[in-house]
């Protein structure tokens, strides 16, 4: 009865002496292992045992059963006659019988230990990869919490700068064209009153203050208004170029013929973008020839990258690419760049155009860009490159 009792018991039973040779082994083991009860016998332990439970065997297992008496909760994988591996847990007790000492080994199948261990190393991982990504968020919130300092630093200058801008713009508008109308007026009082004395050195001085006073006048005016660019309050809105230009040519005060083709809209700010073209426009007749000088206008989308300033850095969005051309005089000169200063700059050739200045800044103040292309002696095409939204956009 006993012996069927330990036949039937669901778990491996094995006994089995000290040099490893089996004495006893239950049903459920031998069919565990797909042998016979009579095959098992006679074999060594390490017989059934893979490699690496063989090494462990001999240098654990049994020095801790001589040791102690007994071995609780030990991991082995048995070598099934087919060589499949069986992964067991074994307890085991030491006893002295009647011919020496015997070990006596429970093993109990542990076929999903495998998984339950691989899924306790995954979620180890997965905690592992979640502190890392936790450190990483930490580091990334400190470093943002520093540039947050920066900007705060950097919108404080902004407004500092701005509010001189301010100051300055009114110093321009007033302040200094109040003086050099005074001066142009007793320039002219003195030759209206003194006009039978003065010799011809003193009356050439006087045009020449008056071209001076002109020319700061002319000058004056231009920086008030490229800084009244950054002053003026408007808010984003979907422009047409058509009604942008019609509005430009008649504030330009000029019948002249602007042919504007089909065009997208553009985001931006009306009352720039007419001012921008209501500065190309008098600088096409500023440059006109015998001949009235006609205008063509086209745009199209291209695309363009949006990254200006940072190398190395791309992404591509859609730009309104606008083609001004005219038949007036040409620059005639590979350096155009002077032509777009608001001031003149002694080392160049080329003189500025104030109202370009203007057009250069709305344009950048839509972060895009405006160049001069191919110049000629004879005419002129300006490409002017807009985004077709303002702000981030997906790319």
């Amino acid at each position: 009865m006993v012996d069927e009792l330990l036949h039937l018991a669901p778990c491996g039973i094995l006994e089995f002496a000290d040099d490893g040779k089996i004495q006893f082994a239950n049903a459920t083991l031998a069919g565990l292992l797909q042998y016979s009860d009579d095959e098992l016998r006679g074999l060594k332990f390490d017989e059934v045992l893979t490699v690496s439970s063989r090494i462990f065997h001999q240098t654990h297992f049994m020095p801790l059963l001589r040791l102690h008496g007994r071995a609780d909760e030990i991991f082995f994988t048995l070598r099934k006659r087919s060589e499949e591996k069986l992964p067991v847990l074994a307890n085991a007790v030491r006893v002295r019988r009647e011919g020496g000492w015997r070990i006596i080994c429970v093993f109990m199948p542990a076929l999903q230990r495998g998984r339950y261990e691989e899924e306790i190393l995954a979620a180890k991982r997965k905690a592992e990869d979640a502190l890392q990504s936790n450190d990483e968020l930490q580091r990334s919130r400190s470093e943002l919490e520093e540039r947050l300092e920066e900007l705060d630093r950097e919108h404080c200058d902004v407004e500092r700068k701005r509010a001189e801008l301010s100051r300055l713009s009114e110093i321009v508008s007033h302040d200094l064209q109040e003086p050099v109308r005074k001066i142009s007026v007793f320039a002219d009082l003195v030759r209206s009153e003194s006009a039978q004395v003065l010799s011809e050195i003193a009356k050439m001085g006087l045009d020449r203050i008056d071209a001076a006073s002109a020319r700061i006048d002319e000058l004056l005016e231009a920086l008030g208004e490229f800084l009244l660019v950054d002053r003026q309050a408007e808010e984003l809105q979907k422009v047409e170029l058509g009604s942008v230009v019609e509005l430009a040519r008649r504030r330009a005060g000029t019948r002249i013929p602007v042919e504007v083709g089909a065009s997208p809209s553009v985001e931006g700010y009306a009352e720039q973008l007419t001012t921008l073209f209501t500065g190309l426009l008098r600088n096409t007749l500023d440059r006109h020839l015998e001949n009235a000088p006609r205008v063509r206008i086209a745009a199209t989308i291209v695309q363009h990258n949006s990254f200006q300033r940072i190398a190395g850095k791309y992404r591509y969005i859609d730009f309104v690419q606008i083609i001004y051309s005219d038949d007036s005089g040409g620059y005639g000169r590979e350096d155009c760049d002077p032509i777009f200063q608001l001031l003149w700059r002694g080392g160049s050739e080329q003189k500025p155009d104030p109202r370009l200045a203007i057009c250069r800044k709305i344009a950048e103040n839509h972060h895009g860009s405006i160049t001069l292309r191919s110049p000629t002696e004879v005419g002129a095409t300006f490409v002017i490159l807009l985004p077709q939204r303002q702000g981030r956009r997906e790319g």
